[in-house]
C-alpha cells in the first residue's frame, strides 16, 4: 500500500500440498486523487512472470470514471479487447454505458446501458440494449418504484421479446 492507503500489488500464491506456489500477481497505479488508473495482472509460468491483462481507466476533474480499457498480453505486444464508456449527468448519476469490442482492427458497438432518474435522484430506470449490425436493439430493463422518503418500494425486471416488455420477476 502507499503512503495514502491505495493498494499497490497483490500476490496469489497456491498450496501445492508441501509448499506455496505463484499463482498470478497484480499491480495497481493511481491518479493523485486516488482514482485506480491502471490494473497489470502477471501469470507464474515456467518460473517467471508473464503480462497477462491490463485495465486501464480514465477520469474526469470530478473523480467520474469516463472509460475502461482492457488489453490482453499476447507475448510480445498488449492487444485490445473491450472497452467501456461511461457518461454522467449535471448531478453526477450515470447515465449511460457504452461497450465497444476490437474486431478485426477497429471498435465495434456491442453493448448499451442508459439509466434514468427521479427529480431525487432515485434511479428510475436501467435499459440494456445490444448492437445489432446498424441499430441498438433492446434486451431488458430494470424499473423501479420509491415511496416519499426514497426508499425503494419495487424493482421490476422484464425482456423484450422483439415487439414487447415480458415480466420476467419483481421484488
Amino acid at each position: 500500500y502507499d503512503n495514502d492507503g491505495n493498494q499497490l500489488s497483490y500476490l496469489r500464491q497456491d498450496w501445492d500440498g508441501s509448499d506455496w506456489v505463484n499463482d498470478y500477481q497484480r499491480f495497481y497505479t493511481y491518479d493523485v486523487d486516488g482514482n485506480r488508473l491502471s490494473t497489470l495482472r502477471q501469470n507464474w509460468e515456467n518460473n517467471i512472470w508473464v503480462n497477462f491483462t491490463l485495465f486501464t481507466s480514465t477520469f474526469d476533474t470530478n473523480g467520474y470514471q469516463l472509460s475502461q480499457l482492457y488489453q490482453n498480453w499476447d507475448g510480445n505486444d498488449w492487444v485490445s479487447s473491450w472497452q467501456f464508456f461511461y457518461t454522467y449527468n449535471s448531478d453526477g448519476n450515470l447515465i449511460s454505458v457504452l461497450l465497444q469490442d476490437w474486431n478485426s482492427n477497429t471498435w465495434v458497438n456491442l453493448g448499451l446501458d442508459t439509466y434514468t432518474y427521479d427529480t431525487n435522484d432515485n434511479q428510475l430506470n436501467m435499459l440494456s440494449q445490444y448492437w445489432n449490425d446498424s441499430t441498438w436493439v433492446m434486451l431488458h430493463q430494470y424499473t423501479y418504484t420509491y415511496d416519499s422518503d426514497g426508499n425503494m418500494l419495487s424493482e421490476l425486471w422484464q425482456s423484450w421479446d422483439g415487439s414487447d416488455w415480458v415480466n420476467d420477476y419483481q421484488r
